[in-house]
């Protein structure tokens, strides 16, 4: 996601912007909250992978667990791939923080249409997430 926003900031026209990969990906994953239909248990853990996710990215954990050679074919994970982003320093974080707000502004519209009790638990469970992931501590 660096690169792209660099790749945006070059000027050149035929960029794949961050904005626009979001977009595309936001109407892949979230495409019942667009559509107003319930949402089955494997698209909820999509969209909980997707929001966590993003979390992680502004608010990484200290330390990731390694639980053996089955979770990486290339051995337990360098003291790199867990250090956080450097997503504070750069429009990174700008970028994240944006797509949570509107994830939340999806699921805001989206509930006085849902009628499914596990999809408004869902949602309402993912607003839950997105709002303690913005609130500063």
């Amino acid at each position: 996601m660096t690169r792209m926003i660099e790749a945006e900031a070059s000027g050149d026209k035929d960029v794949y912007t961050i904005t626009e990969f979001f977009k595309d990906l936001n109407h892949a994953i979230d495409k019942e909250l667009y559509t107003h239909q319930p949402i089955d248990v494997y698209r909820r853990n999509l969209q909980k992978s997707y929001v966590e996710n993003l979390i992680s990215i502004i608010k990484p954990s200290a330390v990731m667990p390694y639980l053996g050679a089955a979770d990486s074919p290339n051995g337990p994970p360098s003291q790199l791939d867990n250090a956080p982003l450097k997503s504070q320093s750069s429009d990174m974080s700008s970028v994240i923080k944006s797509q949570l707000h509107y994830q939340q502004k999806l699921i805001k519209a989206d509930l006085p249409f849902v009628k499914d009790e596990m999809t408004r638990s869902h949602l309402l469970d993912l607003n839950d997430r997105i709002i303690e992931a913005l609130s500063v501590k």
